[in-house]
């Protein structure tokens, strides 16, 4: 049986769940934090995408490039990690990051359409061999049951405008505005908005409508919100890094790295995990004590119950 070596298995034992990752052999991992098995796929895919409760997984791309012709968006079982199904989606237009719903029964996919300048989401549901065309929008995100998706400069839930006076006075002045990326979590809404001028991330509370604004140094085209709505992070145009911001102000315990290959919290946000320089380390964000897996270099992180 496959296995790493870790350092403070009675930390990962109570933080609990599964972290998935993928590295630079594109063989997507699950590994149990409670009993530290070890589930390696024989499918080599370099990006996935769990479902929240870790009964499956989307996943993507072959070592090295996309199939010839471009294969369909794949399944794998969680369990065995093994594919289970191909969807209609092409992997080679899939635009931005699968959003699943907290349920886990069905998922969100941004795809580019044959013109450039026409993009829509694809709602992937079971048996995973169809497709459903929703809109003529993009950097899809759930509220719950509501679907939030963008097109230029407006947010939309279950394609109605949202938020649009809060969002712009968010970003105040500068030119014309264009929605790169969205994020939802615990009531507060994170979009990702630039214009020739600048680039911000701004964070509505959407129950009393007050605004948090980030500034960032390029355009941001991929983000996440911890669980529990208190930490962020984003990944710039120009670089593979991401960053990772504090949103209510606390001071990071343990030496977490601002930056970072790749990032995952717990479902409950207790806990963080962070890649970088060979190994995944998790870290409890109550007490600062951290614990660490000897992964090699990861590119892909995810946390499951």
């Amino acid at each position: 049986m496959p296995h790493v070596h870790v350092q403070n298995a009675a930390l990962l034992h109570v933080a609990g769940g599964h972290l998935w990752w993928v590295g630079n052999s594109c063989a997507p991992t699950r590994y149990a934090l409670e009993s530290g098995r070890l589930t390696v796929s024989a499918k080599r895919y370099c990006l996935i995408w769990p479902s929240p409760d870790g009964m499956r997984t989307l996943a993507a791309g072959s070592a090295g490039a996309f199939p010839a012709p471009p294969a369909g968006m794949a399944v794998l079982s969680g369990a065995r990690l093994d594919t289970v199904a191909l969807t209609p989606v092409r992997e080679d237009r899939i635009d931005a990051p699968p959003v699943w719903s907290s349920d886990g029964k069905l998922a969100l996919v941004c795809i580019k359409e044959r013109s450039a300048s026409i993009h829509s989401i694809e709602l992937v549901e079971r048996p995973w061999t169809t497709a459903k065309p929703l809109s003529h929008s993009c950097t899809p995100a759930l509220a719950g049951q509501a679907v939030l998706s963008s097109a230029g400069s407006t947010v939309y839930v279950n394609s109605r405008p949202y938020l649009t006076r809060l969002l712009r006075a968010g970003m105040r002045r500068g030119g014309p505005l264009s929605v790169t990326a969205m994020a939802f979590a615990q009531g507060n809404l994170a979009v990702a908005m630039s214009n020739p001028r600048r680039s911000r991330i701004v964070i509505v509370d959407t129950t009393t409508g007050s605004v948090q604004r980030l500034r960032t140094a390029t355009p941001v085209h991929e983000m996440a919100l911890s669980p529990n709505a208190t930490q962020l992070w984003y990944q710039l145009s120009t670089s593979n890094k991401l960053v990772l911001e504090e949103l209510d102000g606390r001071v990071q315990l343990g030496g977490v790295p601002g930056v970072a290959d790749a990032y995952a919290w717990s479902p409950d946000g207790r806990f963080i995990a962070a890649a970088q320089n060979g190994a995944v380390q998790v870290f409890d964000r109550e007490s600062g004590h951290v614990a660490t897996i000897d992964t090699g270099q990861v590119s892909t992180l995810a946390w499951t119950s």
